[in-house]
């Protein structure tokens, strides 16, 4: 998997299982998803190799439309999520938002050394503050709204002057 950005960092949701696992990505310096049934995806080059990965885990009675948002979230996390990108992720509570920057690749990890439920990982550096959600606009809030696990956020200029990041 090629990681790179220079243009302007995107900004992303990433949902931990509606912050339940927030705290332990947060311990554990990353930010991650499910789908651990799918194994280890770093071989894997689009998302037409997830979606053949997806169906030969025993997903095949699944709907297509599930399919379909269950590969989109797992190929949007593996090859549209980059270094230096944000992420944020809401606190069980949904009040609060943490979020942090993405400092590595895509990486597999089912070895158990943490209580996160989730293989499927990307280093972050986060932020030891949090956003309180109502404080941010109308619009922030509408976007930070979609039901997708992973998905980029519009508005991002609202979310980098919130958080002092001047980007590039």
């Amino acid at each position: 998997m090629v990681e790179e950005r220079k243009a302007t960092p995107k900004v992303w949701v990433v949902r931990a299982d509606g912050g339940k696992e927030t705290q332990n990505c947060v311990d554990g310096g990353f930010t991650g998803i499910g789908w651990n049934e799918t194994g280890d995806l770093s071989d894997v080059a689009d998302g037409v190799m997830v979606g053949a990965r997806w169906l030969s885990a025993a997903h095949r009675d699944d709907k297509a439309s599930s399919i379909r948002a269950d590969v989109g979230n797992i190929s949007r996390f593996l090859f549209d999520i980059k270094t230096g990108d944000w992420v944020i992720t809401p606190e069980f509570d949904r009040q609060w938002l943490r979020y942090g920057q993405v400092i590595g690749s895509y990486r597999y990890d089912a070895s158990h050394r943490d209580d996160c439920c989730y293989h499927h990982r990307r280093d972050v550096l986060w932020s030891a503050s949090s956003l309180d959600r109502d404080e941010l606009s109308y619009m922030l809030r509408g976007t930070l709204r979609s039901q997708l696990t992973v998905f980029n956020v519009r508005h991002r200029a609202e979310f980098f002057e919130r958080i002092g990041f001047l980007p590039r």
